[in-house]
């Protein structure tokens, strides 16, 4: 478990699943990436009176060749920032980390989790796009919901750093 996260009961559970369950629905067609919304990224600016000014960046885990250039205002603030707080480590032991945490223990799979109709229907999205459901039948329901919103950037993805993880090694080379 991760800190200050606790279990749930079987009736928590289910409703955990169907929030899943509901967010994997949404996220099934992929959002379009249009070239506009990239030249204005998800970057706001916070000025506090005799502070610094603080960044905060949206970032959409998508690889960062999904999005193109990273535009000179997200540079600008990295290049301004004394430092950088991610939404979680993205150092290697830290990833390692979360890969251990995404799978299921024991024996279980999705299959166990998910409803039996919301599976099926995983497993066609999965086939539609070349990918065996076996690939990631041991993850937990969260994990999944995370490649889900990932299924049509994957094959990018092995290749380009999605764009949190390009703050983090633009942060750690600064």
């Amino acid at each position: 478990m991760w800190p200050g996260v606790r279990s749930t009961s079987d009736a928590g559970r289910r409703g955990v699943l169907r929030i899943l369950a509901l967010a994997a629905t949404l996220l099934l067609a992929p959002p379009a990436l249009a070239g506009e919304e990239w030249r204005q990224p998800l970057l706001w600016r916070v000025d506090r009176a005799g502070a610094a000014p603080a960044w905060l960046l949206g970032t959409v885990h998508l690889p960062l060749s999904a999005l193109g250039d990273p535009p000179p205002e997200l540079r600008r603030a990295l290049a301004e920032a004394r430092v950088v707080i991610t939404e979680i480590p993205l150092d290697g032991d830290a990833q390692a980390d979360m890969l251990l945490r995404a799978l299921q223990p024991g024996g279980r799979t999705l299959a166990d989790d998910l409803p039996a109709a919301l599976w099926n229907r995983l497993e066609r999205v999965l086939a539609r796009r070349g990918l065996p459901a076996a690939t990631f039948a041991r993850l937990r329901p969260w994990a999944m919901l995370g490649q889900v919103a990932m299924l049509d950037w994957m094959r990018e993805a092995a290749t380009s750093p999605a764009l949190d993880q390009w703050v983090w090694n633009e942060a750690v080379a600064g």
